[in-house]
């Protein structure tokens, strides 16, 4: 059950951050605390799909930003996306509302287990990063293109995507072509170490 997840987070948060108060190397304790947050989300993840009414149509959840590196800090907000191509027959709006909807349930679920909420709305509940492949593509290819300050903390954020539910495969595909669309631009990635 979710409160178990809870309770379960806090001692291990706890538990952590007396082993860093007893000097415990600070890498070690990062890699538990990634391995820990990522078992904490999947299972979060898979509690609020068993709890789902609808059926919804299958999904990727991307972790990004220090979570997709996975170098989590014991107290660190959500930065989550979904990756999805809609059945046969439906809309991708469709899809989006009913992933959403279900991905509203994770972020709140996950608030609940200690990582905050996103203060910039990079979260799966969010339609903007609730996106088919193309969908993705075009959103990424604004962040590369129009290389506004919103838009280079967008595309710094989202460089560190991974998959913690669903497939590979999509993901990895959208990663390729992001880090190759950003090799093409030489303007973007000039601004992007000037930022």
């Amino acid at each position: 059950a979710l409160e178990d997840l809870v309770r379960i987070s806090r001692s291990a948060r706890k538990l952590v951050g007396k082993a860093l108060a007893q000097g415990a190397a600070a890498e070690q304790q990062l890699k538990i605390i990634a391995s820990i947050n990522d078992q904490l989300s999947q299972r979060v993840i898979k509690l609020c799909m068993e709890m789902q009414q609808q059926d919804v149509p299958e999904f990727d959840w991307l972790a990004f930003g220090s979570e997709g590196r996975r170098e989590q800090t014991l107290f660190t907000d959500q930065d989550n996306g979904i990756l999805f191509k809609p059945r046969r027959g439906m809309k991708p709006d469709t899809a989006r509302e009913l992933l959403t909807s279900l991905a509203r349930q994770i972020n709140e679920a996950l608030d609940r287990c200690g990582f905050s909420l996103c203060p910039g709305n990079v979260m799966a509940s969010n339609p903007a990063c609730c996106l088919t492949p193309d969908e993705w593509r075009r959103t990424l290819a604004r962040c590369i293109d129009e290389s506004t300050p919103a838009n280079m903390l967008r595309a710094i954020t989202f460089f560190d995507l991974r998959v913690l539910h669903g497939r590979e495969g999509p993901a990895e595909e959208l990663r390729h072509w992001f880090l190759d669309a950003t090799r093409k631009n030489s303007r973007f990635r000039r601004q992007l170490a000037e930022n």
